[in-house]
């Protein structure tokens, strides 16, 4: 590209574009009485051709303020922050979530699986952010002001926090009831769908869960085991019922159980009054075995990592786990973590990220047959940190039976989403797969190439 043509401007001007007047309206008119710069990639037609475009633009800016808003579904915007924050970019955001109250999109209504994978992916990344201290707001203006700060100071390392007055706040609509954390956590360890936990997964799960180096002896004579307990511990099975009646016994009675911190404050304090032990059992959970044995202690990872792969992408009712991936890693004795559970909440966004942390490699498989928002966000943003990546990506076509219901803007949006996704895992030198063969077998060359290491 000709230098000349190269996009300049102090901020880059990112997130929902049409019918969207943000900038127009609001944004330009702000950074022009302060003497800004910047640039607005909104067109009236977008093409895949504009991404390189935007990625000088992009390069060349201070500042890259993403506003997230109701009006568009803002996938590929989703995706461009999650990356470039997780790159270390100075970024500022503005998020807002859909009302389950019939939302529409340039005439789309929107149904309710559609709404909750679009909330789901703004939640995602509204918690990255915050853990990782991004300024991230509800409103615009403030978001400006940030901005602006930032854009004068020239700094790369300022992080200006938001008040709570301004800070994002999850919806009711996306807080689980007490009951659905419960059978969730249970469900997580009962990886063979039968229905109860063995002595050694209840163990596991308690020592994780309670802040205990190991149980105490006693945890065998507690009523909740002694009532059903076989001569062989061995032959031991708790169900669900028991394992949270021994988990409250064990609680009410320990003295040393640290409570974890919660790195959720404004999730925290919308949760806590009326979740908070099933919460604060969720709060460690994902350190624990859920479906394979951990790498052996011979194994050449590193002490801190638990599980060669980590499984994301698409749930829902996709099959690419069961079906082709667990086979594979098990055939070539790679450990996996498996995150995916029926009674999935977007309350354990957090969870699974500590998880993440456990893995050597994380590979995500983005399915045609999904909108797969909250994966193509979590893909991005891993993909701009030091972790290990492995990419699938399947277009949606608009064909697939479960998803006839969205229109032809609709495809464009998510597919969209994907493209920026691919350009990506482009730059940073990581290959795409379309496959998920493929993609679980390179996962397997990289474990195993780390356990050699």
């Amino acid at each position: 590209m000709n230098e000349e043509c190269i996009p300049k401007g102090k901020v880059f001007l990112g997130g929902s574009c049409n019918p969207t007047t943000w900038r127009k309206c609001t944004a330009i008119p702000h950074l022009e009485k302060n003497a800004l710069s910047y640039y607005n990639p909104q067109v009236d037609e977008w093409y895949p051709e504009l991404m390189e475009i935007e990625e000088k633009a992009k390069q060349r800016a201070t500042v890259l303020l993403f506003v997230i808003d109701s009006c568009t579904r803002a996938v590929a915007s989703m995706v461009e922050a999650s990356y470039l924050a997780a790159c270390g970019r100075n970024v500022v955001m503005v998020v807002h979530f859909f009302d389950t109250t019939n939302p529409t999109i340039a005439g789309d209504v929107l149904s309710e699986m559609e709404v909750k994978d679009l909330n789901r992916g703004r939640l995602f990344v509204s918690n990255i952010f915050h853990l990782k201290g991004i300024p991230h707001f509800k409103s615009l203006d403030h978001a400006l002001d940030v901005t602006v700060q930032i854009a004068n100071s020239g700094s790369t390392n300022n992080r200006t926090g938001c008040s709570p007055d301004n800070c994002i706040v999850i919806p009711v609509s996306l807080v689980p009831n007490e009951t659905s954390i419960i059978e969730c956590v249970f469900d997580m360890y009962d990886s063979d769908g039968k229905g109860v936990l063995s002595l050694q997964e209840v163990e596991r799960a308690l020592i994780i869960s309670l802040g205990l180096s190991k149980l105490p002896k006693s945890v065998l004579h507690t009523d909740t085991l002694r009532d059903s307990a076989p001569m062989n511990h061995d032959d031991l099975h708790v169900d669900c019922n028991k394992f949270c009646k021994l988990y409250q016994e064990l609680k009410s009675a320990s003295t040393n159980i640290t409570t974890p911190t919660i790195q959720l404050p404004w999730l925290w304090s919308l949760l806590t009054r009326v979740l908070w032990w099933p919460f604060n059992f969720l709060t460690n959970i994902f350190w624990s075995s859920q479906e394979l044995s951990q790498p052996s202690k011979a194994s050449g990872l590193d002490n801190d990592i638990w599980y060669d792969v980590f499984l994301g992408g698409t749930c829902a009712s996709s099959t690419w786990r069961q079906d082709i991936t667990v086979p594979l890693l098990k055939e070539h004795q790679v450990s996996f973590f498996n995150p995916h559970v029926t009674c999935w909440s977007e309350a354990l966004i957090p969870y699974e990220s500590r998880a993440k942390e456990k893995c050597c490699i994380l590979l995500y498989v983005i399915t045609g047959h999904s909108t797969s928002v909250g994966s193509l966000v979590e893909a991005s943003y891993y993909l701009g940190t030091t972790q290990l990546v492995v990419i699938c990506i399947q277009d949606i076509d608009g064909n697939e039976h479960c998803l006839q219901h969205l229109s032809s803007r609709a495809v464009r949006d998510y597919n969209r989403g994907r493209t920026y996704l691919k350009d990506a895992a482009s730059r940073k030198g990581r290959p795409v797969f379309s496959k998920v063969e493929d993609a679980t077998m390179e996962a397997i060359r990289l474990a195993k190439l780390a356990h050699k290491n």
